[in-house]
C-alpha cells in the first residue's frame, strides 16, 4: 500500500509510514463495492414507485363515464326510435355516436398509458387492473340497461301521446261535423230566435232537434273525456257540464213555448207568450248558460292547442 502522506510504498502489514511517521488505515472497499452494485436496482425501485404513484386512474374513470354517457344517449335514442317505430328519429342517433367513439379512442389512450406506468406483467397489477375494469364494466353495463329501459318508455309515451293526439283530432272532427249539421237545420238557423219559438209545433219541433243535437253532441263530450285523463281533462269536464246545462236550459225553454196552453204566437217580429215572465227568465237561463259555455269551450280550446303544439314538438 501507499502512504497517505508521503506516498511511500509501504508493506501492507505496518501501521505507521516509515518515512514520515503517519498512521496507515485500509479504505473499505468491499463495502465501496457493495453499495455501487444495489445502488442501481435502489434507484429503479425508486423510479418505478414514483411512476406507479401518477397512474392516472381518476382521469381514466372520468372519460369512462363521459363514454358512458354518450353510450347511454345512443341508446336510449335507438330504444325510442325503436319503440315509437319511426324511421325519422333514428336520425338523431349519428351525433351521440360520434361522441361514443370519440370518448371511447380517448379513454383506450389513457389506459395504455396506465399499462405502460403499472406493466400487466406484474401479478399484482394484473389483478388491480382486472378488478378495476370489472367495476367500470358493471357501472357501464347498468347505465346501458338503464338507458335502454328508459327510451323504451318514453317511445311507448310518445306513441301513446300521438295516438291520442289523434283520437282527439278525430273526435273534434266529429263534433264539428255535427255542428256543421245542426247549424242547417230550422233549429240551427233560428236557435232561441222568435222564429223558432213562433207557435207550440214550431218549438215542439225544435225542441226534438235540439235534444238530438244535445244527445249526440253529449256522447261525443263523454268519448272526449274518457280519452283525455290528464291535464286538459277538468277544462273538458267543465265544458261538458256548461254544455249540459245550455241544452237542459234550451231543451226547457222550447218545451214550456211547445205547450199550447202558453197561446205562443208571432206578432209584428216579437213572440208574444202567455206568463211573460217565466218565459224571460227561461231565456235569461238559456243565454246566461250560454255564455258559460262558451267561455268554457275557449278555455279548452286553448288548452288543446297547447297540447298539440307540444305533441307536435314531440314527435
Amino acid at each position: 500500500m501507499f502512504c497517505g502522506q508521503c506516498g511511500k510504498n509501504l508493506p501492507d502489514d505496518v501501521s505507521f509510514c516509515q518515512l514520515c511517521g503517519r498512521p496507515t488505515a485500509l479504505t473499505p472497499i468491499a463495502s465501496s463495492f457493495a453499495n455501487a452494485a444495489t445502488a442501481p436496482a435502489q434507484a429503479s425501485f425508486a423510479k418505478q414507485e414514483i411512476r406507479v404513484s401518477h397512474a392516472p386512474y381518476e382521469w381514466f374513470a372520468f372519460q369512462v363515464l363521459c363514454f358512458a354517457a354518450c353510450s347511454a344517449s345512443c341508446v336510449f335514442l335507438i330504444s325510442m326510435a325503436s319503440a315509437t317505430s319511426n324511421p325519422d328519429e333514428f336520425q338523431k342517433v349519428g351525433g351521440s355516436t360520434i361522441g361514443v367513439l370519440f370518448t371511447a379512442i380517448w379513454a383506450s389512450q389513457t389506459w395504455k398509458k396506465i399499462q405502460i406506468v403499472e406493466p400487466a406483467s406484474d401479478r399484482s397489477f394484473k389483478r388491480k387492473h382486472r378488478l378495476f375494469l370489472l367495476r367500470l364494466f358493471g357501472f357501464v353495463s347498468m347505465v346501458l340497461l338503464v338507458a335502454c329501459a328508459s327510451g323504451v318508455a318514453s317511445g311507448r309515451s310518445q306513441t301513446k301521446v300521438s295516438s291520442l293526439a289523434e283520437e282527439v283530432v278525430e273526435l273534434n272532427r266529429e263534433q264539428t261535423e255535427l255542428d256543421q249539421r245542426f247549424a242547417q237545420t230550422f233549429t240551427g238557423k233560428n236557435f232561441v230566435q222568435p222564429a223558432s219559438l213562433s207557435s207550440p209545433q214550431v218549438s215542439a219541433n225544435s225542441l226534438r232537434e235540439i235534444e238530438q243535437y244535445a244527445s249526440a253532441s253529449e256522447d261525443l263530450g263523454g268519448r272526449k273525456e274518457a280519452l283525455l285523463q290528464g291535464k286538459a281533462a277538468p277544462l273538458l269536464r267543465a265544458q261538458f257540464e256548461a254544455a249540459r246545462v245550455m241544452f237542459s236550459a234550451t231543451e226547457e225553454l222550447y218545451r214550456y213555448a211547445s205547450d199550447p196552453s202558453r197561446q205562443v204566437h208571432l206578432e209584428n217580429g216579437v213572440v208574444v207568450i202567455g206568463g211573460i215572465d217565466e218565459y224571460e227568465k227561461r231565456v235569461d237561463a238559456v243565454n246566461d248558460a250560454l255564455r258559460k259555455f262558451n267561455a268554457a269551450s275557449a278555455t279548452l280550446n286553448e288548452e288543446q292547442g297547447r297540447f298539440r303544439t307540444s305533441s307536435s314538438t314531440s314527435r
